[in-house]
């Protein structure tokens, strides 16, 4: 628009003022991760999880993602390991795009999430995963948030490939 960017905001007419009232706070709770037994830095990893809506009076509608990392104590801090966000899916009307999951959510209602990420730079050992779901807050739970992460039961044992003196190695290098 070049020079005529000036009129592309108008200050409202009235002194009306606009309330917007959040939606009753409904309860997403992780109640299950499954994660393989094992697994090699560099390598791909598949973790399924379950995220339920344990209101028993409140829906759970909106778009929010959830995201998994990688810890050795069970606990998430700031230390752990970012493996992933689940918050697209494949677009059935635009092949090869992929537009934010909406999801809706009866009371008890429950979902399936996967996650198909490669495996981060780590020492070699036991490691949880744990899933923080509605990892952004879009979803008003009120003082309902205690319960949106959960550590894996089950352990992953990773290794590191062993590097030989003398020896090539081929690996590819990734940014960041």
């Amino acid at each position: 628009e070049g020079s005529k960017e000036g009129n592309n905001a108008v200050a409202p007419q009235t002194a009306a003022t606009l309330i917007i009232d959040p939606a009753p706070p409904t309860d997403l709770a992780v109640t299950e991760i499954t994660v393989p037994p094992a697994g090699q830095v560099s390598a791909p990893i598949t973790v399924t999880y379950t995220v339920k809506n344990i209101s028993t009076t409140e829906r759970a509608t909106g778009y929010w993602a959830d995201a998994l990392y990688l810890s050795n104590d069970a606990v998430w801090d700031l230390g752990d390991r970012l493996l992933g966000r689940v918050e697209l899916e494949p677009d059935p009307n635009k092949p090869g795009k992929m537009r934010p999951i909406y999801r809706d959510l009866a009371t008890g209602g429950s979902y399936t999430g996967t996650l198909t990420a490669t495996l981060p730079a780590v020492l070699p050992g036991d490691y949880r995963i744990i899933v923080r779901t509605d990892i952004f807050d879009d979803i008003n739970e009120g003082a309902n948030n205690g319960n949106n992460k959960l550590a894996s039961g089950d352990t992953l044992t990773i290794a590191v490939p062993t590097l030989q003196l003398d020896a090539p190695y081929t690996d590819t290098l990734i940014v960041g």
